[in-house]
This record gives C-alpha cells, structure tokens and sequence, in this order.
C-alpha cells in the first residue's frame, strides 16, 4: 500500500475527489516544479484539513490562506519588509539556495515546509519549524510519508504535544476549486511596525 492510500484509508477518504490543478501555471508561478507525491496527494484530497489540527496548502484555490503560491509569495514579501523576523528563521526562505517552500500548517503554530536543497523535488526533505528557532525537526522523506508516520505515531516531534491518535485523525473536505478567480498578493501593511 502506497502512502497516499494509507493516508486515505487513515483519513477516511477512499474515493479520490479528483481535484484537477493547472500544474504547469502553479510550477511557473512558483518558479520551480514539486514533488510529485504533492501532486498525487491534492488530486486525491484537495483542499481541506486533518482533524481540525494539520492543513494542508492546496494550490490553485481562492481562499489566499490555504493557497501555496500566496503563501510562499507572501511569506517572503513580510521578511523583505521585516529583515529581524528573517533573522529569526534557522534557515533560509525559499527562493534562496537551501531554502524552506512551507507547503502546511498545524493549529498549534507548527509550520511544515520542504527543504529545497537543489535536487530534484522528489528528494527534498520535510522540516517542520516550531515557535522557536530552536524548534526545529527534518524528515528524510516525502510528504506523504512524513504525515502516515505522524499521524501513526511513528515518528515524534518534541515540541508538537498534540497530533490526533490514529483513530481520532480524520480528513474534512474543504471548499475549492483551481477554477475560481485568482487573487492579487495584497500588501502585508498589517505587519507594518
């Protein structure tokens, strides 16, 4: 069994929901392609979340905080303005060489990134940043694999205390679609200091 029908069977989510995404627009947009275990799993799942805990960036899909481009996008947009938050990150942001593409977020303020080491996507690593810079916790494998043996228990991260037991971890489909119209990246003047 594969990870994304382990996922699916853990999910309860057997019927792929055959969420369609304009690949070669996303991977232009940004700037690089993705691993294709991603690919597999946001046709299989499509937008929404783990147990209201994990969720999952879903390219393509109007709501700008579930959106990996907007949120790659913006993430960098709020370090160039903020240079101190940049120095808090224990490693460099995607575009930069080595640097973290977040492709999840956690309801207790885990973020879940790829490491993108230059290698072709599908060898890129999982990094999981906590609150601190010091939280910090990488998986040598794909995506997939890392959210089967996380939320199996199989692998433990000190600082997340509350994943979901296997038999609380369920899948709760969200609303999207890659047809709707797409957003403009607004200024993050919120964060303005």
């Amino acid at each position: 069994m594969g990870f994304i029908e382990e996922l699916a069977a853990l999910g309860g989510l057997a019927e792929a929901r055959n969420f369609v995404v304009p690949w070669q627009d996303i991977e232009r947009e940004l700037g690089i392609g993705v691993p294709s275990d991603y690919v597999e799993y946001v046709g299989h799942f499509g937008p929404g979340g783990w147990s209201n805990y994990l969720g999952v960036l879903i390219p393509g899909v109007a709501d700008s905080s579930s959106e990996l481009v907007h949120q790659s996008k913006s993430l960098n947009e709020l370090l160039t303005q903020h240079p101190i938050i940049r120095e808090q990150q224990p490693f460099p942001i995607f575009p930069e060489p080595e640097g973290l593409l977040r492709w999840g977020n956690c309801a207790t303020a885990e973020t879940f990134h790829w490491r993108v080491d230059g290698n072709a996507p599908d060898s890129w690593s999982t990094v999981v940043l906590g609150d601190t810079k010091e939280e910090v916790y990488e998986f040598q494998g794909p995506m997939t694999e890392f959210l089967v043996k996380l939320f199996d228990r199989r692998i433990e991260i000190p600082f997340m205390t509350q994943v979901p037991k296997r038999t609380d971890t369920r899948f709760m489909p969200g609303e999207g679609s890659p047809l709707s119209p797409r957003f403009r990246i607004e200024p993050l003047g919120y964060f303005a200091s």
